[in-house]
């Protein structure tokens, strides 16, 4: 739809017009217009009427250009790639400013992804190392039997092994094991410990990439032996690592067996246990685990045996009789490898240098540098201080007048469309009305992040932390992180977020406007409203279909399969009479059988907001 419209805008269609408008500065480079010209003369079948068939319309040449040809690449063409592509420029640039801050959180953020980016020249200077810290914490364990140069006793490790202390060992900080450690998850507004394996870049590994792998582990192993005065050729790594290579391809391969949940969150019968339930899955004493892991402050919600998720079917089982088949030395060898890849693009530049080359082998589109790696590590612990120094960096003054106008048209638009419906009675045309009428917006500026004193109160448990060695301080933030995330698990339902606190706000900005059912308020992040969608040279049809256009389907998504389950206070409660559903539901079936046809993975609520 958006295309469409671009075609139809005087600013960059080769038509004159009587009255033409400005063309921004950012404008001025056609080349990206071009391409989503001939993007459109690619895709639209303009023989077609758009009112009788606006998929044929708008996609009848793309069908029929595709069939057995080379596709055009639409990411590299397509305004959200541009968009949010300036969207990371800006943020890496406000992360890098030197510009003095009054805010303490912002303040923190820039020394933490310094001190990330400085940490491979301290370590030349002083002569420690990162693979110091992560092998010294592997030695006060005991024992890698992968790198150790001693005879191997296997009876008498057997004897001695623990696989709740090996998993609570290194598991302390942070999650290393993708598979088997559980998770704190949400479920249906609750929160609980979910052993629904998580999947990762060796998931969908096969035969010719996990002997790269195999390379990986020989390559990395010999440099750790070389750092830390280890004679490789006394070692049994090679043996080691193929046994640990097999088990890794079937242990893998479990986290691809598909959980349904649908059919238990529809009934609201998740597939839950007890935690005393699960002592002894996959050998180990998860009662046990979480009392060695969690923060004394947990252990009263540990000690009440608290409900957790397990996922349906024969995953479980089938994980269960793997680890019991696995020799402790292959176990242990696969924890403490996880480990030290998990620490791996923080270590000095060989190490990183070498999983870039994994990297490049297997065809992956990711490119690591120190920068960029310690931007992504920033984002992720400090996203709500990134998105203040963003929002704080850009002048809305005239964006905010401009989009609070098109909510309130849009939303006016809408409730006519409801007065002049044909098939609604009048009490579902109220209660209809009622909500839209209640829907409120946020341009995701909001003065909260201009607030010093708020924004600073969420990371001041971390600011004595900016001159400690950057894995160190590393391991102290995590710790308070999981400390903040066991409170949550004492809650017995979500509260419903305040959207006057950062609670209500989220984590990341996404290039894109959305809904959010328990506000009952339509987010128009920043960075949404950039040029090409949005410039405030552009005139207001253009802008209706752009950003009016997206705003418009977010708002459809108040009254979707969804939305409907939340009334005008965003209360979780039933609002719609049975038989208006059935009403809504028989008369959206044309859009379900039109989309049957369409490679959708998104839910029907997606295509019936485009209609």
């Amino acid at each position: 739809m958006y295309f469409v419209l671009l075609v139809l805008f005087p600013c960059i269609s080769s038509h004159d017009f009587t009255d033409p408008c400005e063309i921004s500065p950012q404008a001025e480079d056609a080349s990206d217009f071009t391409k989503l010209i001939d993007y459109l003369n690619y895709s639209v079948n303009y023989k077609v009427d758009p009112c009788e068939n606006f998929y044929q319309f708008a996609c009848g040449n793309w069908i029929a250009n595709t069939n057995g040809t080379t596709l055009m690449n639409w990411q590299e063409i397509s305004p959200f790639t541009k968009m949010t592509d300036l969207y990371e420029q800006e943020r890496r640039k406000v992360l890098n400013s030197t510009e003095q801050s009054k805010s303490d959180a912002i303040t923190h953020a820039r020394k933490f992804y310094h001190s990330c980016v400085r940490a491979q020249e301290e370590w030349n200077s002083t002569g420690d190392s990162g693979i110091d810290h992560v092998m010294g914490k592997i030695e006060k364990f005991g024992i890698f039997p992968m790198l150790s140069e001693e005879p191997f006793d296997e009876a008498q490790f057997n004897a001695k092994f623990d696989f709740t202390w090996l998993l609570a060992y290194f598991n302390q900080e942070e999650i290393v094991m993708d598979v088997i450690v559980p998770e704190i998850e949400e479920f249906e507004e609750k929160k609980m410990f979910s052993f629904k394996p998580r999947k990762s870049l060796l998931t969908f590994i096969n035969e010719k990439t996990m002997r790269i792998y195999t390379e990986l582990l020989l390559r990395l192993t010999k440099l750790i032996a070389a750092d830390r005065g280890i004679n490789y050729y006394k070692t049994n790594t090679l043996s080691d690592i193929l046994a640990l290579r097999t088990f890794m391809m079937k242990i893998y391969a479990l986290s691809t067996i598909p959980i349904k949940l649908e059919m238990y969150l529809a009934s609201r019968s998740l597939p839950i246990m007890s935690l005393g339930q699960v002592d002894g899955m996959y050998k180990v004493n998860w009662t046990e685990y979480f009392f060695l892991t969690a923060p004394p402050i947990a252990h009263s919600y540990i000690a009440k045996d608290p409900e957790v998720f397990v996922p349906p079917g024969v995953l479980i089982e089938t994980l269960n009789k793997l680890l019991n088949e696995t020799s402790p030395r292959t176990l242990t060898n696969f924890v403490i490898v996880s480990y030290i890849l998990k620490q791996i693009l923080l270590l000095e530049k060989k190490y990183t240098d070498l999983l870039e080359w994994f990297i490049a082998i297997i065809d992956s589109p990711q490119i690591f540098t120190r920068s960029g790696v310690c931007f992504t590590m920033t984002n992720t612990y400090y996203p709500v201080a990134m998105l203040a120094m963003y929002a704080r960096s850009q002048h809305t003054e005239v964006l905010r007048p401009m989009a609070e106008e098109m909510v309130r048209a849009i939303i006016t638009s809408l409730k006519n469309e409801v007065l002049e419906n044909k098939w609604m009675e009048k009490a579902f045309k109220e209660a209809v009305i009622g909500k839209i009428s209640r829907i409120t917006w946020s341009l995701l500026d909001d003065d909260l992040f201009h607030n010093d004193t708020a924004l600073d109160e969420l990371y001041s448990a971390e600011y004595g932390l900016s001159d400690l060695p950057f894995l160190g301080m590393l391991t102290k933030i995590n710790l308070i992180r999981k400390t903040k995330e066991y409170l949550e698990l004492s809650t017995v339902e979500l509260e419903r977020p305040d959207p006057k606190t950062f609670s209500s706000i989220p984590q990341h900005y996404e290039v894109n406007a959305y809904y959010v059912p328990p506000l009952n308020n339509i987010m128009v992040p920043l960075p949404f409203l950039q040029f090409p969608f949005f410039d405030e040279s552009f005139p207001r049809s253009f802008l209706y279909g752009t950003v009016g256009f997206v705003i418009g389907h977010e708002i459809s998504h108040s009254l979707d399969v969804t939305g409907r389950k939340y009334d005008a206070n965003g209360k979780k409660r039933k609002w719609w009479k049975k038989k208006w559903i059935e009403e809504y539901d028989k008369r959206t079936l044309c859009y379900k059988e039109q989309y049957d046809n369409v490679k959708e993975t998104r839910t029907l609520s997606e295509p019936f907001g485009k209609h």
